[in-house]
């Protein structure tokens, strides 16, 4: 399988119902039909607590990062108004996620303790 990279974008006015939406257009598109890890950027006109559970409901059990954003892009779009969800599958990288807290007070502390949740590295 490799890596593959897959993104789609939705523009409906519900937060809920446009993070459901990229994510389904996200997964039809996969030929795995599966997420190993999920960005998710939503423009900040939607509520972002809706927005992750819309593609937390569609992905539970995938790692997801994300970020509120004016503007965002995809290979084929640039919007003001939108949720692109990307859905990174591969049988090569293995991905994790891990939070960092109180950054604007103490960026190395928070840095640390992100670090700090990450699983051992594997041995091959």
């Amino acid at each position: 399988m490799a890596t593959t990279f897959i993104t789609a974008v939705a523009h409906d006015p519900d937060s809920l119902q446009a993070a459901q939406n990229a994510a389904k257009m996200a997964l039809e598109k996969s030929l795995d039909k599966k997420a190993d890890f999920v960005v998710v950027f939503a423009t900040d006109k939607y509520n972002q607590q809706d927005v992750v559970k819309g593609v937390r409901s569609i992905f539970p059990d995938s790692p997801i990062f994300g970020s509120a954003t004016p503007t965002l892009f995809t290979e084929t779009t640039l919007t003001d108004n939108g949720v692109a969800v990307a859905i990174i599958s591969s049988d090569l990288c293995k991905f994790v996620t891990a939070v960092g807290t109180q950054l604007e007070e103490d960026v190395d502390e928070a840095v640390t303790m992100a670090l700090k949740q990450l699983p051992p590295e594997e041995k091959e």
